[in-house]
Order: structure tokens, then C-alpha cells, then sequence
């Protein structure tokens, strides 16, 4: 049950909030004790909210200050994400590059959402990623937050999700057609060449960083390439997506391991 010392943590109830998190807030600031009916599922390992992420960063460093909870609030609403798994790629520790972008420049001129970013997606003080993952493999959960036109990986093949179905997934599947080595650097053009579905059941692995051309062809950055297969190896050995695969910054062409 919420206190009424974590209103708060509401902020700003303005226009940019959820009808639901102005009903909560009137409610409890009128004495009201309110029951709420649904269950969050974790999205992931290690599962944690970026609010919650935030006040335990804060608490390490001694700021908990009501204008930067409201500050995030406001930037977490407008980039639509709650969860620290949806900030993060499918290795747990870097960051989308949709929050990525120019965060490096953001940080060395001290801007205060850049540096909350980093605390908040790193861990508190940090401003690059640590080895190890901050949050696990997704879990059965996460495929609610999958739509059409979404990108995935799934054994060894770049899958777009045509159309989430009640037990099943439609995907179409493309080919890499280039054979050079993936690295950081380089970037990889894929073709459409089939169709299929996968259960629910099946691993989430996400891919971003993805461009679709004018011709139907797609291309995707070979820093990503190197992270889902990363990612989809530690799946399968049942360990976790460390980070020296991704660091190592080579990829062999094929299905067969990461060489440094």
C-alpha cells in the first residue's frame, strides 16, 4: 500500500500522467486506501523499475531530491518505458541505442539526464557499462511489449514479427546477404527469404539498431550482431550474456563462435 510520504513519487501529476496515476494520487491524498487488482510480471532476470533503480542510486549518493524524481518521471513518460529491461539491450548491460546516442558527449558536458541515465541503466556512479549484466535474459512476459514490425533473433536467423497471434507468433525470416566480418563498424544487409511462427515458449531475444530500405532489405549494425549472438550463446549454455563476447568486437561469419 502506497504512503502517503511516496506521493511523491507520482510527480508531476500533470498532463504528461496516466489517468490512472491521477486517480491513485487524489485517492490516497484524500485518505483512501486502494486496492489494485493486477500483477506485474517481470519482463526479465533481475527484474527492476527505473524509478526504483533511480531512488536506490540516489540513496547511495545522497540525492533524493522531489524535482529530480519528477524530472524523471517526465522523461521516463515521454520515452514510454518503466522497466530497466527496456532500456537495456538483449545483453543486460549497454544501452538501446535510441538512449545511447550521443550520451558520451551528453556526459562530458555534466547534463543532469545523461548522468542520471548512466546511474539509473549502470548502477549507481557509473557512466559506462560494467562486465557484468545488470538484468537477465527476458522472460515469457516480455513478448507482450512485441509488435508488428519488431526484429528478433531466433536460432541463428533475423526474424521481423509479421503478426503476435493468441498462441503463436508469424514472423518473416531474412538471410544475411554480405559475408564480412561483423565488428563494431560494419554494417550487414539482409533479404527476405521465407516465413514461420514460434510459440511464447520460445526465447525473446530483441533486435534494435535495424534499417529497412526502400528495396525491402534490411541492415543491421554489426555491433547488434555481435550482442544477440552473444546473447542467444548464453541462452543456450545456460549462463549468462557476458560481456567479454561482446567486447571482443569479432564476429565469424556463419553460425559458428565469436573469435577474438
Amino acid at each position: 500500500m502506497m504512503s502517503t510520504s511516496q506521493l511523491r513519487l507520482l510527480q508531476p501529476v500533470d498532463s504528461t500522467a496516466p489517468q490512472a496515476v491521477h486517480l491513485i494520487a487524489e485517492l490516497r491524498e484524500l485518505g483512501y486506501k486502494l486496492a489494485v487488482g493486477w500483477v506485474s510480471r517481470p519482463c526479465a532476470e533481475s527484474h527492476m523499475s527505473i524509478v526504483d533503480c533511480y531512488l536506490a542510486a540516489a540513496g547511495d549518493m545522497g540525492r533524493d531530491d522531489d524535482s529530480d524524481v519528477a524530472a524523471l518521471q517526465q522523461w521516463r513518460r515521454r520515452h514510454g518505458v518503466m522497466w530497466l529491461s527496456e532500456l537495456l539491450r538483449v545483453d543486460g548491460r549497454t544501452l538501446k541505442n535510441s538512449f545511447g546516442h550521443d550520451l558520451q558527449r551528453r556526459i562530458d558536458n555534466c547534463e543532469d539526464d545523461a548522468l542520471r541515465l548512466c546511474s539509473i541503466a549502470f548502477g549507481s556512479g557509473l557512466k559506462s557499462p560494467s562486465v557484468r549484466p545488470r538484468v537477465g535474459r527476458m522472460l515469457r512476459a516480455a513478448w507482450g511489449g512485441v509488435w508488428a514490425s519488431d526484429y528478433i533473433w531466433h536460432g541463428g536467423v533475423l526474424c521481423a514479427v509479421r503478426r503476435p497471434g493468441s498462441t503463436t507468433v508469424v514472423l518473416t525470416t531474412y538471410d544475411r546477404s554480405d559475408r564480412t566480418v561483423a565488428n563494431r563498424d560494419t554494417q550487414h544487409c539482409f533479404a527476405a527469404d521465407g516465413e514461420g511462427e514460434i510459440s511464447y515458449d520460445a526465447q525473446l531475444i530483441m533486435v534494435g539498431n535495424v534499417r529497412k530500405a526502400d528495396d525491402g532489405k534490411v541492415y543491421v549494425a554489426g555491433d547488434e550482431l555481435l550482442v544477440v549472438r552473444a546473447a542467444e550463446s548464453a541462452t543456450a549454455s545456460g549462463g549468462e550474456v557476458a560481456g567479454e563476447c561482446h567486447d571482443l568486437g569479432v564476429e565469424h561469419f556463419g553460425k559458428g563462435p565469436i573469435w577474438g
